[in-house]
């Protein structure tokens, strides 16, 4: 099978009918503009294991509808003389430019070939073949390093389901008392005071001391945590009656100002079952390391039927460049096909802030209330902009 894709900035719709159709052959059909494009997804998809064989690149105008016409008329011509079945060819006409797309499709269809629009709104697949038009469900699996790997990021590393696990009963417990009355007048909301204090003091140059200063030891509940008197590096934490491997301060320090809330939005998500593939504490080498808004890490990131989902979590005040942050991660790896969720615990969010949200599209989830709610049906009503 060979498959005809149209190529501009959005290079999601062409992925999911390679991923769909598995075609030995995929040919690009790209402006000046986007041959850069064309050429990273030619590698990318003989990379990955979706069967393709070979790809081959066409350059035509973009705007021009009469010489489009004839870069269509010459493609179709090159399809007969290679002997190939005008059956076995595919046109996906989502991307490209608007004169791209009608002038294919009218070429190809005069022609008898099929032709292929995903709309990834309805979830659903049109196929027109002369005058006949069918709708198949859209069902496509990725998994969420390709998703990065497509917006040309590449993930270094990411929190193991095992220590989610393990460290479940402890992070339920974290946020029953982190959204219970008068938190922080606790001793274990003052000792996290005190940490995330630490935390913020931590440089490049002082990391060391300021790790071996911290902390204090705790015993509250069924929660005990102490210094290892043998080595200022570690700490011995246990909670319930498990004691933990994880020694490291570093770890824990990570963990108990913020980590074991990322953990706990990505177990909710997760949980629901409703995911092809959820990733928490994402650590990545990005596309463009000169960027300031273009963050190396992703708290939580999930897809479904091909959707990716960028989950940024707060446990304290949400400013303008967290916003700013994800809204960029999101267009950058996700593009209009990407879904930015913003999960806070707090509900007293300033009105400059609040407006900067609705204005960028990102779903909020505010409060324990709402994130238990709300949260777990995100799914339900994803919505792809157009």
């Amino acid at each position: 099978m060979s498959l005809i894709c149209l190529i501009s900035g959005q290079l999601m719709p062409n992925l999911f009918s390679v991923v769909l159709l598995k075609p030995e052959e995929v040919i690009l059909v790209h402006t000046v503009d986007s041959k850069e494009e064309a050429l990273y997804f030619s590698a990318f998809i003989k990379k990955q294991k979706y069967g393709v064989a070979k790809t081959r690149l066409i350059e035509v105008k973009p705007f021009n509808p009469e010489e489009i016409r004839q870069s269509a008329s010459e493609l179709l011509e090159s399809i007969a003389r290679e002997g190939l079945n005008l059956n076995s060819c595919i046109l996906n006409y989502t991307a490209g430019t608007k004169p791209m797309s009608i002038e294919f499709v009218s070429v190809f269809k005069e022609a008898g070939a099929r032709l292929l629009y995903i709309d990834t709104q309805q979830e659903t697949c049109w196929w027109t073949t002369g005058n006949k038009i069918e709708q198949e469900p859209l069902h496509v699996r990725l998994n969420v390093p390709e998703v990065f790997a497509l917006g040309r990021g590449i993930i270094l590393g990411h929190e193991q389901d095992a220590v989610v696990d393990t460290l479940k009963e402890l992070t339920a417990y974290l946020y029953e008392k982190r959204t219970g009355p008068d938190f922080w007048d606790s001793r274990l909301g003052k000792w996290i005071a005190e940490s995330v204090r630490l935390q913020k003091e931590i440089s490049g140059w002082n990391k060391a001391d300021k790790l071996a200063s911290w902390a204090s030891g705790l015993s509250v509940d069924e929660l005990n945590i102490q210094p290892d008197p043998a080595k200022t590096t570690h700490l011995h934490v246990s909670f319930a009656g498990t004691d933990f491997q994880y020694k490291k301060k570093e770890f824990w320090l990570t963990y108990f100002t913020g980590g074991w809330f990322e953990q706990y939005v990505y177990s909710l998500i997760k949980d629901t079952g409703a995911y092809d593939d959820v990733r928490c504490n994402i650590r990545l080498k990005t596309k463009d390391d000169d960027n300031p808004q273009l963050k190396n890490e992703m708290d939580v990131v999930a897809v479904k039927n091909g959707i990716p989902v960028f989950v940024e979590c707060k446990t304290g005040l949400v400013n303008q460049k967290s916003v700013t942050n994800l809204k960029t991660v999101t267009e950058t790896y996700g593009g209009r096909y990407g879904e930015a969720v913003l999960v806070c615990l707090s509900t007293e969010i300033a009105p400059a802030v609040l407006e900067r949200i609705t204005e960028n599209g990102i779903q909020l989830f505010s409060g324990p209330g709402q994130i238990q709610r709300e949260l777990p049906a995100l799914h339900e009503y994803m919505v792809v902009k157009k």
